[in-house]
């Protein structure tokens, strides 16, 4: 975990020096790895987005998955997969979505040794430094019925970091399937309250992958302007066709709000 924060660090530090304030956002484990980086080096983040973060889990890996993590931990042997025991189900109750998860060639089926070990490095991190150092403004936004974080303890290490905490009730763990109005209408709430559209008026984002693709339409939705910086070989396409975002059974395009550029040269600047 110490590549990853030197790694962010640089990323935050140049963004910073060429296009200013920095705001941070994860979800899940990124919402988690959000809040380590965020009280390892707060200073570098105007701001931290966490939504269901894993800092707590209700389920994880299996007793003797565990057991097998610390053999092969103490074996050297960092690259043995382990396999999660989360199911689709775990992740939403919308039956669609739970079987684009289920045939998602993509998905995440399994971990190694090493990754298990790093988790709970950070989690132990987290536990121990919350309230010890200080955080930018931040917000937990979590999910009412999730059935992976366990939202009491989460919460309860979150307020101590000095986050504000919001729950939308009745919600599955992925919010942007489960209830994509009330999490953008809370995202783009925080983003006004930390700052994200001063300046020049819009929020860039480094990135359209799953977790950006999906802050980018939910600040869109919201009524922030909302820029994305994407891979040249990716850019024709995407400036054309935009960005859609699940929505249970009817998908949203994000419509002109959003904008794209192909490298940081073509970022406006203030």
């Amino acid at each position: 975990y110490h590549h990853f924060v030197e790694h962010a660090t640089r990323i935050a530090v140049k963004t910073r020096e060429k296009y200013g304030p920095v705001h941070l956002a994860g979800m899940p484990w990124g919402g988690m790895a959000a809040l380590y980086l965020g009280l390892r080096r707060g200073w570098l983040f105007d701001s931290l987005a966490l939504i269901a973060p894993g800092i707590a889990a209700q389920q994880d890996i299996s007793f003797g998955g565990k057991l097998r993590v610390a053999r092969d931990f103490l074996r050297k042997k960092p690259s043995t997969p382990v396999e999660p025991v989360f199911r689709p189900e775990h992740f939403t109750r919308n039956a669609e979505w739970r079987d684009y998860i289920a045939n998602d060639p993509d998905r995440l089926t399994r971990v190694t040794t090493s990754f298990c070990i790093e988790t709970i490095k950070m989690r132990r991190f987290i536990k121990e430094n919350a309230g010890r150092r200080l955080l930018p403004p931040t917000l937990c936004l979590l999910a009412g019925e999730d059935r992976i974080i366990d939202n009491q303890l989460t919460a309860s290490v979150c307020r101590k970091a000095g986050a504000v905490v919001e729950i939308i009730p009745d919600s599955a763990h992925t919010l942007i399937f489960e209830c994509p109005e009330q999490t953008s209408a809370i995202l783009s709430r925080h983003a006004a309250n930390a700052g994200v559209t001063s300046g020049s008026g819009r929020a860039w984002i480094i990135g359209a992958g799953a977790v950006g693709g999906a802050m980018a339409s939910l600040l869109s939705f919201g009524g922030v302007e909302t820029g994305v910086l994407v891979k040249p070989a990716y850019h024709g396409q995407m400036a054309r066709d935009g960005l859609t975002l699940p929505s249970g059974n009817a998908p949203r395009p994000t419509g002109p709000s959003i904008s794209f550029a192909a490298s940081p040269e073509a970022l406006p600047r203030e």
